[in-house]
């Protein structure tokens, strides 16, 4: 089976373009996202501090950087809420109850399966995208805004937003070398991405198999058939 890469990572970007799409809109919202105004105002500081700075240093050893950082992360908390719900549903519930296809997926005739080819499973659907989807650290660094401290809240989202780029490369990785085509987050899972065309081809294989099995299974039966009834007819002018 070849490993359908390129496809891949056509249905990844369109995915996320979807569910970033989605979210930004709920984001907009104010009900449901009471610090926009801080946010933009915040960011709009941020991007001013950062074009006034020539010596990429000074940057770097800003502590107005980590300022800005922390007050990014808080105003953006409901942002980053509305975000991880939107992908939560997206990738997890969606793509369940699609038998493991996301929209991108569908439109590329990709599939998530079970590693023995079977139906995946939700609980297989949400560790999958736990990983690879960065549900997982987007929930620990919402958590950790929340009840740290600035300081703290800064180191913490240095380590956390590390682990979650090492798990993303690290799955690249694994799929661009293993034959099967399986991530770190799929090995995990105990899943696989296939290509439904081959799959549709494997299953056809399968029945055409089948029929050539019962067509023969069949032959010998009315072979055997005729033998009885020719040993019958046979024993019947003997007697």
């Amino acid at each position: 089976m070849k490993k359908p890469i390129l496809k891949r990572i056509m249905a990844y970007l369109l995915d996320i373009v979807i569910v970033s799409f989605i979210a930004s809109l709920f984001s907009s919202i104010n009900i449901l996202n009471p610090y926009i105004e801080e946010y933009n105002q915040v960011n709009q500081e941020y991007n001013e501090f950062v074009s006034n700075i020539t010596d990429t240093s000074e940057l770097l050893n800003s502590e107005k950087l980590n300022d800005y950082a922390y007050d990014i992360s808080y105003y953006g908390v409901y942002t980053s809420i509305i975000l991880l719900i939107v992908s939560i549903l997206y990738f997890g519930i969606f793509q369940y109850y699609n038998k493991g296809k996301t929209v991108g997926k569908a439109l590329l005739k990709l599939q998530v399966v079970d590693k023995d080819k079977k139906e995946i499973n939700l609980k297989q659907i949400l560790i999958r995208s736990a990983l690879i989807n960065s549900l997982l650290t987007s929930t620990l660094l919402i958590v950790t805004i929340l009840l740290l401290s600035k300081t703290k809240y800064i180191s913490a989202q240095t380590i956390i937003q590390f682990v979650d780029m090492a798990i993303i490369f690290l799955s690249i990785g694994m799929i661009l070398i293993r034959e099967d085509g399986r991530g770190f987050h799929d090995i995990i899972a105990n899943t696989i991405v296939v290509d439904t065309s081959e799959l549709d081809d494997e299953e056809e294989t399968k029945n055409t198999e089948e029929v050539k099995k019962e067509s023969t299974v069949k032959k010998k039966k009315v072979v055997k058939e005729a033998k009885v009834s020719e040993k019958k007819k046979t024993k019947r002018k003997e007697e």
